[in-house]
């Protein structure tokens, strides 16, 4: 109610079910991380209009790290794999899913690689990109400045030996960047 007073908006870093409908019944715009996302939760997040902000490149970074750690391996694989059922229950019920990382367990500057995660867990190439630019945009409630290629906005633009539409996983190898 105060951030909605002062017309800001509110983002929960939540992971269980529970938490995540507590968040969205409090009116937050979006929910970071979300890994135990149920449907019901993705219905409600779709009632309230909230964005869901996966990060799903902390699966294998965790399924690597789990020995050093003292970690079931096994644990670590059905964490990475209740995030990627997040993911599919929340895009089947049509939630946007906008592109962003905490980073922290995973290297800085390889945010393309949840690109890769998002395709697997089922959105289309097209879908994947549009989460790191349109979606990511307005989430930030920028998408009249960023986001796209359209007049008047600033645009940083990439080139890649290949169709990312085709395979994703060209856009690990940037060759080539004009900033604004």
């Amino acid at each position: 109610e105060t951030a909605a007073a002062m017309d800001r908006k509110v983002t929960c870093h939540a992971m269980a079910p529970d938490k995540i409908k507590q968040c969205l019944r409090a009116g937050v715009h979006s929910i970071e991380h979300g890994s135990y996302m149920d449907d019901e939760g993705a219905r409600l997040a779709k009632k309230t209009g909230a964005i869901f902000v996966p990060t799903l490149v902390i699966g294998p970074v965790m399924k690597s790290a789990a020995s050093n750690f003292g970690l079931d391996p096994s644990a670590a694989d059905a964490f990475s794999t209740a995030m990627l059922e997040a993911v599919r229950t929340a895009n089947k019920r049509g939630i946007p899913i906008a592109l962003g990382s905490d980073s922290g367990p995973s290297q800085h500057g390889e945010n393309a690689k949840e690109l890769l995660r998002l395709v697997e867990a089922g959105l289309s190439p097209a879908d994947a990109i549009r989460s790191a630019t349109l979606i990511g945009a307005h989430h930030l409630g920028l998408e009249t400045e960023i986001g796209s290629i359209e007049t008047n906005k600033s645009a940083d633009i990439i080139a890649v030996d290949g169709d990312p539409l085709a395979d994703i996983s060209v856009l690990l190898d940037v060759d080539f960047v004009m900033k604004g």
